[in-house]
C-alpha cells in the first residue's frame, strides 16, 4: 500500500544514517515473516497501517534505546493479508479494537502490549521486557492439556514440585529459545508447566509411568516429560531421568530424543491430567485415660455447683416451694449475711468516728488562736484612735 511503502522509505533512510533501528517488514516477504514469527527470535512488532495509524512516537524511541538488546523492532501492516490469506491480526487473533497495537513474539507466545503502556517509554520497556521472557503455556485442565502440548508435534510437559525457581525460569527461557514453538513444521518443540502438586499424568504411578522412566512424584522437586505426537491415536512418550533439572541437561535430553526417536515408547491410550489426591490428615492423637478422668471429674464438678447455684436462685424468688429443712438453712444463711453485714457498718462507724474526733480538736485549736488575733487587732486599732 501508499502508505507502507512511505514508511519504508522513511525508515530505510533513517537507518541508513544509523538514527532508527526499525526495521520495515513486507507482508509478503515470507522469509522474513518466519525469521519475525518462528525462529525463535524476540521481536517488537508496532503495527502501522491506514487504519491503525503510525506506531506511536514512543515506540521509536524505545526501539532507540533498547537497539542494543535483544529485542529486535520491525514495522509490519497488519491488516493485510499475508501468504496463508489471512492477517496479521487474524492469524495471531490480535484485538484490533485496541490502538496502537504492539506486539512481541519470542518464539513461545505472541503477546500483545496493553496500549495504555505506550504512554510514556518507561511503561512500554518494561511491558516489553517482561513479553519478552519466554514462558511455557500453563496447563489448568485436560482441555488445556491436549491443546497446548499433547496434539501438537513435540511437546516437553514440565512437572513442577513447587513453583519454578527464577534460575530455572531464566533456564527455560534460554532453552525454549533454542526449540522454539510457533512453527508449523515438525523440528520444534512446545512448552507447557503443570502444577504437580494439585494435577498429575494418569499413568503416574503404573506400569505405563514406569516404562517412560517417569519418577514418582516428590514436593519440591520438578520433572519434565516429552511427547511425540506421530498422530492423533498414537502417541510416544519418554520422561526426564538423568541429571538435575538445569539448562544443559534438560538440553542435552531434548537433543538426544530429537535426534533419535527410537528411545520413545509409544503409549496404549491417549493420556490425559488428573487431579491428584490430597494426603490425608493425620488422626489426631488418642487423649491419655488419666487426664480424661480428671477432666470428666472436673466437669462434673463445674455442672454440679452450676445446678446448686441455680436451685439455691430459684429457692430465694419461690420460697413457698422450700421444705422446712430448706428454710431452716435459708434463715441460718440470711441469718450470718445480716450479721457480717451488721459487722461491717459497725467498723465503718468506728472509723467515722476516730476521724471526726481528731477534725473537731484541730477545729478548736485553729478557733481559738483565730479569736486571740482579733483582739490582738482590736486592741491596736484602740491604741490609734486614743493617739
Amino acid at each position: 500500500s501508499g502508505i507502507m511503502a512511505l514508511f519504508a522509505v522513511i525508515y530505510t533512510v533513517m537507518r541508513r544514517t544509523g538514527g532508527n533501528p526499525l526495521v520495515y517488514i513486507e507482508e509478503t516477504d515470507e522469509v522474513m515473516l518466519r525469521r519475525v514469527f518462528f525462529s525463535g527470535e524476540v521481536w517488537a512488532i508496532g503495527c502501522a497501517d491506514s487504519t491503525t495509524g503510525a506506531p506511536p512516537d514512543n515506540f521509536e524511541a524505545v526501539a532507540v534505546r533498547l537497539k542494543e538488546s535483544e529485542i529486535n523492532f520491525g514495522v509490519l501492516d497488519c491488516t493485510a493479508k499475508l501468504p496463508s490469506g489471512r492477517s496479521t491480526i487474524q492469524r495471531w487473533k490480535l484485538k484490533s479494537r485496541e490502538k496502537p497495537i504492539i506486539f512481541v513474539t519470542n518464539g513461545a507466545q505472541v503477546i500483545q502490549i496493553i496500549p495504555s503502556a505506550a504512554r510514556n517509554e518507561y511503561d512500554l520497556i518494561r511491558e516489553l521486557r517482561l513479553a519478552a521472557v519466554r514462558r511455557p503455556a500453563i496447563i489448568t485442565n485436560a482441555n488445556l492439556f491436549q491443546e497446548k502440548c499433547l496434539f501438537k508435534p513435540r511437546c516437553l510437559l514440565i512437572l513442577a514440585g513447587s513453583e519454578l525457581e527464577h534460575t530455572i525460569t531464566k533456564s527455560l527461557d534460554k532453552i525454549m529459545g533454542r526449540f522454539a514453538t510457533n512453527s508449523e513444521n515438525n523440528t520444534l518443540v512446545a512448552f507447557a508447566e503443570l502444577d504437580a502438586t494439585s494435577w498429575k499424568l494418569d499413568i503416574e504411578g503404573f506400569d505405563t509411568g514406569d516404562k517412560i522412566k517417569l519418577r514418582r512424584f516428590e514436593s519440591g522437586a520438578h520433572r519434565a516429560v516429552y511427547f511425540k505426537n506421530d498422530s492423533l491415536t498414537t502417541i510416544k512418550a519418554l520422561a526426564h531421568y538423568r541429571g538435575g533439572f538445569s539448562e544443559s541437561s534438560i538440553t542435552a535430553f531434548l537433543h538426544a530424543v530429537i535426534s533419535d526417536e527410537n528411545r520413545l515408547v509409544s503409549l496404549d491410550a491417549i493420556p490425559t491430567i488428573v487431579k491428584r489426591p490430597r494426603p490425608k490428615r493425620p488422626a489426631p492423637p488418642k487423649p491419655d485415660p488419666s487426664s480424661t478422668d480428671d477432666a470428666d471429674s472436673k466437669a462434673a464438678q463445674r455442672r454440679k455447683r452450676r445446678s446448686e447455684l441455680k436451685d439455691e436462685q430459684i429457692k430465694s424468688k419461690h420460697p413457698d416451694v422450700l421444705t422446712d429443712e430448706d428454710r431452716e438453712r435459708l434463715k441460718q444463711q440470711q441469718q450470718r449475711e445480716r450479721e457480717a453485714k451488721a459487722r461491717e457498718s459497725m467498723e465503718r462507724q468506728a472509723a467515722d468516728s476516730a476521724f471526726i474526733s481528731d477534725a473537731d480538736i484541730d477545729f478548736d485549736i485553729e478557733e481559738s488562736s483565730s479569736q486571740v488575733e482579733d483582739s490582738i487587732e482590736e486592741h491596736d486599732d484602740d491604741d490609734i484612735e486614743e493617739i
